[in-house]
């Protein structure tokens, strides 16, 4: 945690340090690169994530380049920040690496690590059996600076196969699925296994009610996140290897394993999934509402949204995205989270819609009302702070980013001053929970998603979002 506790002490809980405080950063670590070293890393990390400007690092990219100035320290040759490099395309060493290396693993094991051992247990002796080659996440003991690895991994590997079990919290890996989920860009396998009841214990910790309640509505949030874009779930490991198999060997779209084709049982097997699949139930508005407020006419009420109003066909599975609706927008600004920023909303005069979410009842009909909101709306402001742990709105941020929709973030750190519900949390429970914010914000930043250090600066990135917008149409 080292790295960690620098990076706070030099600019707190932002995503990316700028380019003038990066040589200080690696001082307080007893680190002296020279000024050229530090201008090669800027460029470098702006290659690699194809920024405009070598105006900051993140998180991640500074840990990495951290750990290689350590080993040059040490005596240990400096590996050159090429290394970064997206393609591998800048320099004849970089591209002769990639081709002496080895081949990029065929499957990401993603999902629950710390207690569980599916993957050594079963997960990986499976794959063995099969001579498919894969990458596993799991380590004794997780620090951030593994998210740039972990990223390397799941970006170059054909299939992402996520267990997600009730013995953790899940908070990285129901992001992650949230996430991949939208993007669509990889083939996503998921194994589910639902949190049972409260009074159980997670990391030798005693679950109470209101944790149990946040997790189960995670959980439930990313399941129908992944369902709703087609991907495939099994209740075992066994058979989801056994789709895997199919998906790499037989190249089956991992869709299709829902649907039973190629010769597969159905696998929609999660109790709840299966009984809304069957019954198909279109959505209907009328028992749907939200906080809305237009600050021109200074009124707040509850304003029923109607299927003939938005003109859309709800039941389709088609994602909605705002810029590319041919219809005028009806709210500026969807409010997700934290309402601490409704005072500054009022201030720039935006018109914003505050959608429920703080439910674990979560169904089809609820989560497509919230998509059909965010379609209405100029700009999707994410306000995340340490008054709760937000993590269905964590799963809904990280999917509307794969989604590529307007997306402003504001992700704080918890910390031990934190208090949610009346209550103190222990640390294992901050650094769990901290991962899965630390996820999303890298996540974030990849996407090109403005990610900002405090309230007010993410209402002010959104009012600018909401002029541009309305002036473009």
């Amino acid at each position: 945690m080292e790295l960690y506790s620098a990076w706070s002490g030099r600019v707190g809980a932002s995503a990316y340090i700028p380019s003038e405080k990066v040589q200080q950063l690696f001082n307080d670590l007893q680190l002296y690169p020279s000024k050229l070293e530090v201008v090669e890393m800027l460029r470098c990390a702006q290659q690699r994530a194809q920024r405009t400007e070598p105006a900051f690092l993140t998180y991640e990219e500074f840990s990495l380049f951290a750990k290689e100035l350590k080993r040059a320290a040490k005596g240990i040759s400096w590996t050159s920040p090429l290394s970064l490099d997206r393609d591998g395309e800048d320099t004849k060493r970089s591209r002769t690496r990639r081709r002496t290396s080895t081949r990029s693993p065929q499957v990401f094991l993603g999902g629950s690590c710390n207690p569980t051992t599916w993957r050594q247990d079963v997960a990986i002796p499976l794959l063995q059996d099969l001579d498919i080659t894969f990458y596993n996440p799991q380590v004794s003991d997780w620090a951030p600076e593994l998210i740039e690895k972990e990223h390397f991994a799941k970006t170059n590997a054909e299939v992402l196969f996520f267990v997600i079990d009730n013995q953790t919290r899940n908070t990285a890996s129901t992001v992650e699925v949230a996430f991949y989920s939208g993007l669509r860009k990889q083939k996503l396998v998921l194994v589910v296994h639902p949190y049972q009841s409260s009074g159980a214990k997670i990391a030798g910790e005693e679950i109470l009610d209101d944790e149990w309640r946040d997790l189960i509505s995670s959980q439930r949030v990313m399941q129908l996140l992944a369902e709703r874009q087609g991907m495939p779930f099994f209740s075992n490991i066994r058979n989801a290897i056994d789709g895997i198999d199919k998906v790499l060997r037989e190249k089956v779209p991992a869709q299709e394993l829902q649907s039973g084709k190629k010769g597969l049982t159905q696998i929609n097997e999660s109790g709840v999934l299966e009984k809304e699949a069957k019954e198909n139930v279109p959505v209907n508005f009328d028992q749907f509402s939200a906080s809305v407020v237009d600050p021109k006419s200074n009124q707040e009420s509850e304003h029923f949204l109607y299927n003939d109003t938005l003109g859309r066909n709800i039941s389709s599975s088609r994602p909605l995205k705002s810029s590319s609706s041919n219809q005028q927008p009806s709210f500026d600004v969807c409010l997700c989270g934290d309402e601490v920023a409704v005072p500054l909303l009022k201030k720039h005069g935006l018109k914003y819609v505050i959608p429920p979410s703080k439910q674990t009842d979560w169904t089809k009909q609820m989560l497509q009302s919230n998509v059909t909101i965010a379609d209405r709306s100029r700009v999707l402001l994410f306000i995340i702070t340490d008054s709760s742990r937000a993590l269905a709105e964590l799963c809904l941020a990280a999917y509307y980013i794969g989604l590529d929709y307007k997306v402003v973030l504001y992700v704080g750190l918890l910390s031990e001053k934190s208090i949610i519900n009346g209550k103190t949390l222990s640390n294992i429970a901050i650094k769990e929970y901290n991962r899965g914010r630390m996820y999303l914000r890298d996540l974030a930043v990849r996407q090109g998603v403005d990610v900002l250090d405090s309230v007010s600066a993410a209402v002010e990135v959104a009012a600018r979002k909401c002029i541009k917008t309305s002036a473009a149409r």
